[in-house]
Order: C-alpha cells, then structure tokens, then sequence
C-alpha cells in the first residue's frame, strides 16, 4: 500500500442481549476508532433474530449514509476471542475505497435473476474510477430444511419416494415455502459471469447449523431467501487466497444423479445411502437426524478443472443422498477432514498471503462443518490468527458453504474451505 493511502479499520464485537444496547456499543467502539467509515459488514448469530431490526434502525440513526450489510453466522472469531453467541462488524475507513452495495431478492425460486438484480445495483452505484484492484463480498441465503410430506423438518426419510416425486416435491419447496438447498453455486456462478473482473469472496447466510431459518442485512432492512454484496474498488493491495481443509480418501465411485444434480442416486450403479454407509462401516442406527453433522469429518468431493469441490451431506432421501449444490462430475470421492488437517491447510494459507506483504486488515470465510470439526481446537485457530495479524483487526465467520474466485480461475462454491481476504500496508 503506498505511503500517501490512509488506511483505518475495526472489527468490533457486541454480546448485549437487546438490539439497542448492541447498536449503541458497536457504533462507540467503531467511532473510536474511524473517522468516517466505508462501510460496516455486520453478522449475528441467531439468538438475535428478535432484535434484528431495533439493531439496524439504530445503528442506521448512528451512520446514517453508511451502507449496512452482513446477516446470520453460525459463529464468529476476531481479535476479542471465538463466539457463537454475539454480534461481530468489520469497518474501513480509507479515501482509496469506492464502495457500492446491492440485494437481490427470491434466491431459491429464481436464483439467476436475483443475481442480475443484485450486480446491477452494484454497477449502477459505482462511478468510473482508476481503482487496480476490485473485489466482491457475497452472502447469500443459505440452505433452508422444508418439510417435503407435511411431516415437519426433517433431514432423514428412510421411505423410498421415487425419484420424480422428489424433484416436484422440492421444486414445489422453492416456490411455496422458500425453502430448500439454498442455490447459492448458481447465484455465485451468476454474478462471477456479470463481473469477471472482480475478485469474490463471500458466504452462505445460516443459523446454527440447524439450516432452518437465516436472514439478510441491507441497511435498516431484515430480508431471508436474498443475496447481499459489497463491492470495493480500491487502490489498495489485496491478497486473497483459498485452500480445501479435506483429503481426498481411495474410496471413489462412480455416480448417477437424480433429476437434480444435487442428488445422488447411485454410487458404482448401486443404491447411493446403503453404499455410502457401506465403505464407512457405518450401521444403519446411524441414519437419522443428526447425519448431517457425522458427515462433516467425511464430505464428498468431486473435481474439475484440476480443483477439488467438497460437499456436505445434506440429508437423506431412501437409497438417495440429497446435497448442498450441483455436482459436476460422473465420478466421487469420500474425504476426510481432521484437525490436523484444518490447522496445517491455515498455515498454508496465512504463509502464502505473508509472501506477498503485510496485513491490515483481512476477512476469512470458514465453512461451519469445520467450526463443529475443531470443537475446542477453534481457539487454536484464533492463536495462529492473533500472532499472524498481530495488532491488526481480522474477522473470521463461519458459513454453510463458501465462494471464491480470482479474475480468469475458475469460480467455486464448495464445503469445507478456508478462504481468506487481506487488505496489505
């Protein structure tokens, strides 16, 4: 960053238990310590949901012509320690930053056209600049669990639907409930082909690992089942970076999807759920609600363009194994995810962007699956960030799927990834 940029920023963290008091304790620490802030990334976990709106009317009173935007995290860490409970904000304050914020609306019935809607808010609002460096912050509506028999929420059906019932039954979700997966590759894929000249980061929107409600943040606006984006041009260096915290096993099969590319019916030509429960030595005592959460340690992956795409297992339908996003090849692998894993795929991470200056300021995206993966080694992680940052503000923020992208790479919405942007002095 040259010497003439002034450069600010403040990751705060509020855990109050009424909006108002959130807002009025945020706003202090961040005018603490920026003059005239950018912009203010803003995440809750779920507990909140109730005061969501008190906290964003007041702080929009506090910064009224500051774009607000963020919405629900399973957990969060900074510089003040790891929570999943509280309220957390990134702030900039730099004359070298144009900012442009947009929304798009109905991301699960109409995916690519609330991210037209989203990209043309951001291009509208940008003016012309000879900024070098353009860089996209995303969170879209994660996946919402419907009730596909009027059965409630549920993630396990051990009753065999044929496969045609299924694809209507969640089609149906889409368009009545505003639920199911939550669409984000397409949306991501979307706005990645309507900017291709900006660098992504971003996230999917959830509760507490629950999947079944999360909201979005748009100045003093609450929304669900949209998609919220930062854009920033600047003159500042950036350094981003991405690494998988799996490895892939020797278990691969070959795979047959169902009317939905997110659904896998068979594995090797045989039922998808008993073959999968099968090579993990897994009894079927294990195939009920809380699945989801077991296959955190084993994802399935699947690659293209020499990139590897984890995915977590979503839920059950009889012999079909239903996913987070499309699966894009005829061929998987079941990987292995571990906390020896996790921490050495940071490391390799954090050295890579100290290769290229120092931090300021930086942001990371972890997908949600490793925050339960790490249990008490989370803190572990805060460590390693602590001494990296040193006295610089980081943030990280727990996701239910991730989204990156670097100018002429291949985009890539997966599970399971460590992703990593860092404003550099």
């Amino acid at each position: 960053m040259s010497k003439n940029i002034e450069f600010k920023s403040a990751v705060e963290t509020s855990r109050k238990w009424d909006g108002e008091s959130v807002a009025v304790e945020l706003s202090s620490k961040i005018k603490n310590k920026l003059l005239n802030p950018n912009f203010i990334l803003l995440f809750s976990t779920i507990h909140y949901e109730n005061e969501f709106n008190k906290l964003l009317e007041k702080l929009n009173n506090f910064f009224p012509n500051v774009p607000i935007v963020g919405g629900t995290v399973p957990g969060f860490m900074n510089q003040d320690g790891c929570y999943t409970r509280g309220v957390t904000s990134l702030s900039i304050d730099s004359s070298a930053i144009d900012i442009s914020v947009g929304i798009g609306h109905n991301t699960k019935n109409n995916p690519k056209k609330s991210a037209l809607e989203c990209t043309n808010m951001i291009k509208k609002n940008f003016t012309e600049s000879n900024y070098s460096n353009k860089l996209l912050f995303i969170l879209t509506s994660g996946t919402l669990v419907p009730s596909l028999l009027g059965t409630g929420v549920k993630r396990v059906y051990k009753s065999k639907i044929p496969i045609s019932m299924i694809s209507k039954l969640l089609k149906t979700s889409y368009k009545v409930s505003k639920k199911g997966v939550g669409r984000e590759d397409i949306i991501f894929n979307e706005i990645s082909n309507q900017m291709p000249d900006y660098s992504i980061i971003g996230g999917s929107s959830i509760d507490d690992n629950k999947l079944e409600k999360n909201y979005q943040f748009f100045n003093n606006e609450v929304f669900t089942n949209s998609v919220i984006c930062l854009g920033i041009n600047t003159n500042i260096n950036l350094k981003l970076e991405s690494q998988v915290a799996v490895e892939k096993t020797d278990k691969y099969f070959d795979v047959k999807l169902a009317g939905e590319k997110y659904i896998i019916n068979k594995l090797d030509n045989k039922p998808a759920t008993k073959t999968f429960f099968k090579h993990l030595n897994w009894p079927d005592s294990l195939m009920d609600e809380r699945l989801h959460r077991r296959t955190f340690f084993y994802p399935i992956l699947f690659e293209k363009e020499n990139e590897i795409f984890p995915e977590v297992i979503g839920g059950l339908i009889g012999n079909n194994i239903v996913c987070g996003f499309d699966i894009k090849s005829d061929k998987l692998c079941i990987g292995r995810s571990s906390r020896e894993i996790l921490i050495n795929s940071l490391n390799k991470s954090l050295n890579n962007i100290s290769k290229s200056g120092i931090p300021n300021c930086g942001i990371i995206i972890y997908c949600s699956a490793l925050l339960e993966t790490l249990g008490r080694d989370f803190f572990k992680v805060q460590e390693i960030l602590k001494k990296f940052f040193k006295d610089s503000p980081f943030l990280l923020i727990a996701t239910g799927g991730e989204d990156f992208k670097i100018p002429e790479k291949i985009e890539k919405h997966s599970n399971e990834t460590i992703n990593m942007a860092a404003f550099l002095k």
